[in-house]
């Protein structure tokens, strides 16, 4: 909570000597965002010129994903998430279709602390269940495209994709199984619950490309 602290009081005093409007960002789909774990996220963004922007963002979370329900509890589950977004926008033209159109790279940082379980085979004749506690952290890197729309001269609305890539690292608490000895018990159609626990169990540091998309409502506060 110390971090987060001290990020929103560089954001709130950065944004208070702007002398440009100041959008209020809240992100409605990070409420239900299971596959990674949902937050109350919002952020602010302000100009720095007529074309560049700076967008900073902050997620807490607020309850454990479905995905992650288990029956023993082993950490607190919790975690947060950061992101620092540079904005160009593109000048002004004719084409309406591009009006508050933009360009952005953007760096974030996920924390969470999750309870997971997976279902292994120990021998031909015995399958077990593991419950344990897992810590993630990823940092990672986007190039993204966006377009923001105004409603009326308070609200709107922000759409954006990108992709980049992301640096997980894992770590395990309370542990039985072990990748080396045994293997995982996974359906027969992949899914995303599979996929995040057998990552989760696996552990280490790990490169994987990343997907991002998503709608912001905005609100101008000047």
């Amino acid at each position: 909570m110390k971090y987060i602290q001290i990020v929103l009081c560089l954001i709130l005093s950065t944004s208070a000597f702007s002398q440009k409007p100041i959008q209020l960002k809240f992100c409605p789909l990070a409420l239900v965002d299971d596959v990674s774990f949902p937050t109350i996220q919002a952020g602010v963004e302000y100009r720095l010129s007529n074309t560049m922007s700076w967008y900073n963002e902050l997620g807490v979370k607020y309850r454990e994903s479905y995905i992650n329900k288990t029956d023993t509890t082993f950490i607190n589950p919790r975690g947060f998430k950061l992101k620092t977004e540079l904005r160009y926008y593109f000048p002004a033209t004719k084409q309406r279709r591009l009006k508050n159109a933009y360009l952005a790279v953007n760096a974030f940082y996920t924390n969470d602390h999750h309870n997971t379980q997976v279902e292994y085979v120990v021998d031909s004749l015995k399958e077990a269940t593991d419950v344990f506690a897992v810590k993630k952290n990823v940092l990672g890197l986007n190039l993204v495209f966006g377009q923001q729309k105004m409603l009326s001269r308070r609200f709107g609305w922000d759409f954006y994709c990108g992709v980049g890539f992301r640096y997980r690292m894992i770590k395990t608490e309370n542990q039985e199984f072990n990748k080396d000895y045994y293997s995982i018990i996974t359906p027969v159609d992949v899914n995303i619950p599979s996929l995040k626990e057998e990552i989760d169990a696996n552990g280490g540091n790990t490169f994987a490309p990343n997907i991002t998309a998503g709608i912001r409502l905005i609100y101008v506060l000047k």
